[in-house]
């Protein structure tokens, strides 16, 4: 599944780099100046899981801006062990369940190379933070599902995330953003026997420009 996630993002990327750039070549440079309001639609790769969300980013000129992100991560659970099946002659792995964190973040955006590059490609740097929490389903998985739900354990930390990225501008009002970087994730008990949930993080952004 991780594997066609991964695919289907590239697809995306490239898709995004060859569509059609309107107007931009005749760009005038007031319009150069303009400071956008975007939100967005966010999915995001981990090396356990993906992550659904989105931004509303404001700019305060032509380089800087502070995003506001709200974002829910669907984690596998960590120590399932495949189990040899007798009756195929197959390792097969046991129904696992998904734990889920909350994550809210604001921070920084400082757009780089502003003057050297091309309007419709504008890569940046990013660093954020906010709390994160965690809900962690109860284990049986032969209970159903409002059972386990109703077992909830819930877990708070604080998170950071930093990294660099590119937005590329395809319209006046719309725009795709990846955005490659670093969560730190760290809490103080164990969430389903793991503390540190820290690890790279791949996010493809669908974004309107305001």
């Amino acid at each position: 599944m991780k594997h066609k996630l991964i695919h289907f993002g590239l697809i995306l990327l490239l898709a995004a780099l060859f569509l059609p750039l309107e107007g931009y070549s005749q760009m005038n440079s007031q319009n150069q100046q303009s400071l956008w309001k975007v939100r967005s639609l966010d999915m995001g790769l981990t090396n356990r899981g993906i992550a659904v969300g989105g931004t509303w980013r404001h700019s305060w000129n032509r380089v800087q801006s502070t995003p506001v992100q709200i974002s829910a991560l669907f984690f596998r659970e960590s120590n399932k062990i495949p189990v040899y099946d007798y009756r195929t002659g197959y390792y097969i792995n046991p129904p696992s369940k998904k734990i889920v964190f909350l994550n809210l973040r604001s921070g920084f955006q400082h757009r780089i190379w502003a003057d050297d590059i091309a309007q419709n490609v504008q890569p940046y740097l990013f660093a954020s933070g906010g709390p994160s929490i965690a809900l962690d389903p109860g284990n049986n998985t032969n209970h159903s599902f409002i059972t386990r739900w109703q077992k909830t354990t819930v877990s708070y930390t604080a998170n950071l995330f930093a990294g660099a990225g590119v937005d590329f501008v395809y319209s006046r009002s719309s725009q795709f953003s990846l955005t490659v970087g670093y969560e730190v994730m760290y809490f103080p008990e164990q969430v389903d026997g793991l503390q540190n949930y820290s690890g790279v993080m791949v996010l493809f952004s669908f974004g309107e420009r305001l």
